[in-house]
């Protein structure tokens, strides 16, 4: 694990800072944004019990992802250029790399309605983005600078 950029503990912070983004995001674009189409296709999803029943495997999720957009982030990391830059750009990449890819792979194999994929691909998009932000927001200038990659 790399984590010169951000120094053990920032690093550990940024996980806790982009896991609860990512979480809070989702809140906001699935419940709210989305709703209503999610309503429409009730027999698509669990019955909210059985969803709540299971929830903490997604919390996990939250934090696995977390961990591994800021590692993954940290070792790429270039310290000359500007990190809020990279991390919007870092964004874009994994935006385009998990949700374009996923959704391509599951469009042909899942009955979901086409607003469903382009709402979700939208919404991941914004998230990544938001979340490189935040990822390169956190980087800690000093530490950063006497990385040696």
């Amino acid at each position: 694990m790399e984590t010169c950029i951000y120094g053990k503990r920032r690093f550990l912070i940024t996980v806790i800072v982009v896991a609860i983004a990512y979480f809070a995001m989702d809140m906001l674009f699935h419940h709210v944004v989305l709703g209503s189409l999610y309503q429409e296709n009730l027999s698509l999803w669990r019955a909210m019990p059985e969803m709540m029943a299971k929830r903490g495997v997604a919390y996990v999720g939250y934090i696995l992802f977390a961990f591994f957009f800021v590692c993954i982030f940290s070792k790429g990391f270039e310290k000359e250029k500007c990190c809020k830059t990279q991390g919007v750009k870092y964004g874009l990449l994994i935006g385009f790399f998990y949700w374009g890819a996923t959704l391509l792979i599951s469009y042909p194999f899942f009955p979901w309605p086409d607003k469903l994929y382009a709402a979700w691909f939208g919404v991941g998009m914004v998230e990544c983005v938001v979340l490189g932000l935040i990822a390169g927001m956190c980087v800690d200038n000093k530490e950063a600078a006497q990385c040696k990659h």
